[in-house]
């Protein structure tokens, strides 16, 4: 596997892992689905956003796989936390399965979908969803303490 995708699986993998501690340790105290004033977007809510994202670019768009993107859904359900926890490690899965499968050539390639009016390449692409799912985690890890203080 080219190089630079091994270290974009293994910060995409290491990134879920974290999402996935702060959806449990906002689960255990109750806040999982709770945002203050201001704050649009709770742990609950970006950790579906991003399992959702990567789902679909990764695991549809890249890899066939049939998966059916409900975006404003991942805003607006207010569901267990298991489910979210479900839905963090199928993105893991697909992580797992599909960049693996990508060889030189399509990283090359265009990615398949314009992005904000562009076209970039699958690997500079990847890229862009390595650095959205760090965003939202810093987010999460930052709502999560704030809230518990």
């Amino acid at each position: 596997m080219d190089p630079e995708l091994v270290e974009m699986k293994s910060l995409l993998l290491r990134d879920l892992d974290a999402m996935r501690d702060e959806v449990r340790t906002s689960a255990d105290r109750g806040i999982l689905f709770t945002a203050p004033a201001g704050v649009s977007n709770p742990v609950g809510s970006l950790a579906l956003h991003v399992a959702g994202n990567l789902q679909h670019h990764i695991g549809a768009v890249l890899g066939s796989s049939g998966y059916l993107r409900r975006r404003d859904e991942e805003f607006s359900c207010r569901c267990g936390s298991d489910q979210v926890l479900r839905e963090l490690e199928q993105a893991r899965a697909v992580i797992e399965t599909t960049l693996p499968q990508l060889s030189e050539e399509a990283l090359g390639r265009p990615y398949p979908l314009a992005i904000e009016g562009r076209t970039l390449s699958v690997r500079a692409f990847l890229w862009r969803l390595t650095v959205h799912l760090s965003y939202h985690l810093g987010q999460a890890a930052t709502l999560r303490r704030s809230l518990a203080t």
